[in-house]
């Protein structure tokens, strides 16, 4: 090898040690900062608090099912349809005579009783709104929710001693 190929062999090696010497060089922690940061970053330990959150919501979700569950709910139609129509009516205590066409029934007409009412048959629309508030409470359940408290429990008792939940 000549003396310009070492030296240029050299000269490359040392520019290369000091373009990666920032990335070489590396971070002086002490124990206590080493300690921090694998606790931080342990994937197994971050599991583990995972599945103790998850334990912990599920004894609240079994608690909450003690608690009364209240509903409240609104509806709204708008129907010509004539069957709907009239039972809606019925429901409202709002159907008259004239729904079945009384207006349209004349005596003195021959046939009058084959003659379709036209208010029975293509009535105009009606409106229903209704509204509902419901309350339920949990009076026996033959210890299921008790059941479900237990379970919860020991799921979080399992989770925090490290066993698989």
């Amino acid at each position: 090898m000549t003396d310009s190929a070492t030296r240029r062999i050299g000269i490359g090696f040392l520019a290369w040690a000091v373009v990666f010497q920032g990335a070489a060089s590396a971070m002086t922690l002490d124990f206590r900062q080493a300690v921090d940061i694998a606790l931080r970053q342990n994937p197994d330990l971050l599991a583990v608090q995972a599945q103790i959150a998850q334990a912990k919501a599920g004894v609240a979700q079994a608690e909450g099912a003690r608690l009364p569950k209240i509903t409240a709910t609104v509806g709204a139609t708008r129907t010509n349809d004539p069957l709907n129509v009239f039972g809606i009516k019925l429901s409202q205590r709002g159907a008259t005579f004239n729904d079945f066409g009384a207006g349209q029934f004349n005596p003195a007409v021959p046939g009058v009783l084959n003659i379709a009412p036209d208010n029975l048959n293509e009535p105009s629309a009606v409106n229903n709104f209704s509204t509902r508030l419901e309350a339920q409470l949990p009076l026996y359940t033959g210890g299921k929710l008790q059941g479900y408290m237990r379970q919860a429990r020991s799921m979080l008792l399992a989770a925090q001693s490290g066993d698989q939940a």
